[in-house]
């Protein structure tokens, strides 16, 4: 009898002491393949502890997060009067600190927070009032990081002397904590990100963020002094609210007196910008010479976490399929020499579309990355409503909805051509992807919502130990 086995040395035998011999080969072969398999058992890294904020009652509070359910724990007694903007937070690794950068409700001036991963766990060691302008928004224009072998910290913000981006860092750890040391300083336009994202390569001491940059052009240079200044967007709220409720039409004697006109002048159109990814060493010699990182054709990053095993930084893109339709997809960037960088395209991310903002983070030992993902927008659906609501549709325009949204007019030829909106109560899910494939590992029960303003508002993997 001829039989044949998937393993180097055996084929087919025709004694019985080669059948014997052979067999105790494959023994030999079986006990070695279940020694290698113990081995790389043993060796799978364990995942590393996963923290966040989440806000409640006007605080930050400190959350342990599971990495399997996304359930959340809370640590500590938070901090109280904070207003969080998403992913502006970092982790100090070797002193086990959580940093946030936030707004003070009470102070009315951002605040960099640090909560103690170590006992008290969740305890406030670090509440440093910043000399840092604030927009309309909490955190616009905003990013920070920490490198871990000095304990500093560093942050970017709006810088209203040079009309552009500040980044700075300070030394929670000093006497002087609250002294800022300037790295550079970058004219820009008036446009400013909302929800920061940044990463640090503590090794070349180069700190990356997503910035508003002017457009890159041969000549003439650009006058910073043409560009519109950030536009005020309480000049409006304070307008039209009453003392005892409602709108009023006329704006109030202290407004009019100030040299505003009667209603407030629109906002100006925005200047000529463009979005980029910017390096800025801070340290050494080359410390706050930045530099543009432009974008390959077709291709760039909305967030950014950093891979210390491969030195490279990840990040989520979008690809266009043929149907016209953008998929996610995971990025690598990574420094090769000089000002030059490489991109690479992971994989792409099956079954979700929607995002938590810029809210990621990466456990670069166990290969994983964490984001909060929510699945693609239900499709829009011909709908027979919009006449009987008053408003029947035009030529050349179909009556689509989307459930449970009403019906509406819309300027395409079909309603398949509509491309889905994100559903307010669909939930996130805490996704983890295989970071050298994008591939989805496993992903936790539904765990927040728009709606519900209930999801962490930033998450960091405490993952290497310095």
């Amino acid at each position: 009898m001829c039989v044949s086995f998937p393993l180097p040395s055996l084929s087919c035998f025709t004694s019985t002491s080669q059948i014997k011999w052979h067999n105790s080969k494959m023994a030999n072969w079986m006990l070695l393949i279940g020694a290698i398999a113990t081995v790389v058992a043993a060796k799978a890294p364990a995942r590393a502890p996963l923290y966040g904020i989440a806000m409640e009652a006007a605080s930050a509070q400190l959350v342990r997060v599971s990495t399997s359910t996304g359930n959340l724990t809370k640590l500590g007694h938070g901090a109280h009067n904070e207003l969080n903007a998403q992913g502006l937070a970092s982790i100090d690794r070797k002193r086990a600190i959580y940093y946030v950068l936030d707004f003070n409700d009470t102070s009315r001036a951002p605040q960099l927070i640090g909560f103690s991963l170590k006992a008290p766990t969740g305890s406030v060691v670090v509440d440093i009032t910043l000399d840092l302008s604030e927009l309309a928004f909490v955190g616009v224009g905003q990013s920070v990081g920490v490198d871990p072998l000095t304990g500093h910290v560093i942050i970017a913000g709006h810088d209203s002397t040079v009309q552009g981006h500040h980044i700075f860092y300070v030394n929670p750890h000093s006497a002087t904590p609250s002294k800022v040391y300037s790295i550079a300083k970058i004219a820009a336009p008036a446009v400013y990100l909302l929800g920061g994202s940044s990463a640090v390569d503590w090794d070349a001491k180069v700190f990356y963020s997503i910035m508003v940059l002017p457009p890159k052009l041969a000549a003439p240079a650009m006058d910073a002094s043409t560009w519109p200044v950030p536009y005020n967007a309480s000049q409006i709220s304070r307008v039209w609210l009453r003392p005892h409720g409602g709108v009023s039409l006329t704006a109030p004697a202290w407004y009019r007196a100030a040299g505003f006109s009667d209603p407030p002048p629109p906002p100006p159109p925005p200047p000529p910008f463009s979005v980029n990814l910017v390096a800025v060493p801070f340290s050494g010699p080359d410390s706050g010479k930045w530099t543009r990182i432009e974008w390959p054709a077709g291709k760039s990053v909305g967030t950014l976490a950093y891979d210390d095993t491969k030195k490279e930084l990840i990040g989520f893109g979008e690809v266009q399929n043929a149907d016209g339709q953008y998929a996610k997809t995971l990025e690598a960037i990574k420094h090769t020499g000089g000002d030059e960088y490489s991109f690479k395209t992971l994989g792409e991310v099956k079954g979700f579309s929607g995002e938590m903002g810029p809210i990621t983070t990466v456990d670069s030992v166990a290969r994983v990355h964490y984001s909060l993902l929510a699945p693609p927008p239900k499709p829009w659906k011909t709908s027979t409503g919009c006449a009987a609501t008053g408003f029947p549709c035009k030529t050349n325009t179909s009556c689509c909805e989307m459930p449970p949204g009403g019906p509406a007019c819309f300027t395409v030829p079909s309603c398949a051509d509509m491309h889905g909106a994100p559903d307010m109560n669909a939930p996130f899910f805490l996704a983890n992807l295989d970071m050298d494939n994008a591939e989805v590992a496993s992903r936790s029960p539904p765990i927040c919502s728009i709606a519900a303003n209930n999801c962490p508002w930033s998450l960091e993997a405490d993952e290497i130990q310095i």
